[in-house]
């Protein structure tokens, strides 16, 4: 119930969003509408009182913003720790070390395995669903970093129910009790499922509360963000984030959240979703713009989970420097010591700018 006076006062977006998603593609909803909207202030973040949606905080002229920062909606939640998280590595890799999946090119590797361990350490949910269960690597560390924890496993894929099974047995879990399976032939996204008949419990609120989400299904990231948010969800983590320099096969929330001359300068009019499946090609710089902000206006944290070490240590094969969170090992002695070192190269050869984002 405690978040029911928020929703009423994000309507007016949810709305905005919502109209787009149905006209811009019958069959594959996605993206937002171009049509501003006012807005009612809902946190301390310094919006106005009532706005355009295309209007609202813009980068100062002259400057680029590679993330949400540009729209006011980068901000460290209570629970991060810059030391505890160092000192926090070599437990990391000590569960790491006994990882299902040795090889996982595609999918997690170190840099946003220990972003995920950081979160569920710091939110412990009783409740965890992987959107994008690819080898269930995730779904197999949750197990190991937060016992007992319930894990609801969505992929297309029928093999990927199996090998969450493996993942919470090898931790010592019980898949019976511990996971629910919407993969296959029980396949349904994420955006369609009736959330109320799944999670567990009477009190919805509370349920979704004490919920994190993974998205990992490659769809585009405003679409997620809407749909997490109408489904009540408040705790996401979204792993393919890409950077507005990268190359990815989705729009993602932080390409969204971009603002400034040089992003608008290489604007190519691209909103890819569903691995590339579906493109939006030719769409209006005024277009990202009010998909960023009706966005945005959803989030009441975003969090860009740092790097384990700087780029000159673990030879990072894809990042964009410029575009990422300040790393957590800057030097050799503490590459060495938190063991950091001990891992093959390879686990730190993609970063893109694992995020946790919680909505209003």
């Amino acid at each position: 119930m405690r978040r029911r006076g928020s929703a009423l006062l994000l309507l007016p977006t949810v709305l905005l969003v919502g109209a787009f998603l149905h006209a811009a593609a019958p069959k594959v909803p996605h993206f937002l509408s171009g049509q501003g909207v006012e807005l009612t202030p809902v946190n301390g973040f310094g919006i106005p009182t009532t706005r355009a949606v295309e209007d609202a905080d813009a980068p100062a002229e002259g400057t680029t913003a590679y993330d949400c920062a540009a729209l006011g909606r980068r901000a460290e939640p209570a629970w991060v720790d810059r030391k505890a998280a160092v000192a926090s590595i070599p437990e990391f890799l000590s569960i790491y070390a006994g990882r299902q999946v040795k090889e996982n090119a595609g999918g997690m590797r170190a840099d946003h395995s220990f972003g995920l361990f950081t979160v569920v350490r710091a939110l412990r949910p009783k409740v965890f669903i992987e959107s994008g269960v690819f080898r269930a690597h995730a779904s197999w560390l949750v197990s190991a970093a937060l016992p007992g924890t319930k894990i609801i496993s969505i992929d297309p894929n029928p093999q990927s129910c199996e090998a969450a099974r493996r993942g919470i047995a090898a931790t010592g879990g019980d898949p019976t009790e511990l996971l629910t399976c919407m993969t296959g032939e029980s396949f349904v996204d994420f955006g369609a499922i009736d959330w109320d008949s799944v999670l567990p419990g009477e009190d919805v609120a509370a349920a979704r509360e004490s919920t994190l989400v993974l998205i990992d299904d490659h769809n585009a990231g405003p679409k997620r963000i809407m749909e997490a948010s109408l489904r009540g969800f408040t705790h996401t983590i979204f792993d393919d984030n890409y950077g507005p320099t990268m190359k990815g096969d989705i729009y993602s929330v932080k390409q969204a959240c971009a603002r400034g001359d040089a992003v608008q300068a290489t604007w190519a009019g691209s909103m890819p979703d569903r691995f590339s499946t579906v493109r939006t090609r030719g769409v209006p710089w005024s277009r990202h713009v009010a998909a960023g902000n009706a966005m945005a206006a959803l989030m009441e944290e975003y969090y860009e989970l740092p790097p384990l070490a700087t780029f000159n240590l673990s030879r990072q094969t894809r990042v964009s420097e410029a575009e990422t969170a300040p790393p957590l090992v800057s030097t050799l002695e503490a590459w060495e010591s938190t063991g950091l070192s001990s891992l093959p190269l390879e686990e730190y050869s993609a970063h893109t700018h694992i995020a946790y984002i919680k909505l209003r």
